[in-house]
């Protein structure tokens, strides 16, 4: 009934065991890549404004936090097919500006048949991602509220 042997599915469970490891280190690169950036901004920013360390570590959380997440709301809705239509027209455009023989293309010969291919492809949500994001728009948020209080 069961065609997998029990080291094939052990195999396939470390595969994505380490699939997800490799995805979460990515984000977290990603988070904290942005969160030293908009640190850097904030600190060596603040002879503009004053501000407490308090403030500039809300800041950082918060704001890496929130591009994240629009990063994350902006591949969604790419994933839906927002965009799918400005994809196809470029790259319908470059096929017949750019290669010696456009009908050689793999691009579809329709729109219609561009989208259907799309859709048949599982779309990746990256929801671990998203909940990194969220941890650290969480963190910018309580951050936030501690600073708030501490000042006033």
């Amino acid at each position: 009934m069961n065609d997998v042997s029990p080291e094939e599915s052990y195999v396939a469970a470390a595969d994505k065991r380490r699939a997800i490891i490799i995805e979460v280190v990515v984000a977290l690169l990603i988070l904290c890549g942005t969160s030293a950036a908009v640190f850097c901004i904030e600190y060596f920013g603040s002879h503009l404004y004053p501000s407490t360390p308090i403030r500039v570590w809300a800041d950082t959380f918060s704001i890496s936090g929130l591009l994240g997440i629009l990063v994350w709301l902006l591949l969604f809705v790419t994933q839906h097919g927002a965009f799918d239509i400005i994809v196809y027209g470029t790259r319908k455009l470059f096929a017949y500006t750019f290669r010696i023989h456009p009908e050689k293309s793999k691009l579809p010969k329709t729109y219609t048949d561009y989208v259907l291919e799309r859709q048949a492809k599982k779309p990746n949500r990256f929801w671990i991602y998203l909940c990194a994001c969220a941890l650290f728009f969480i963190v910018g948020l309580i951050l936030v509220f501690v600073s708030l209080n501490l000042e006033y």
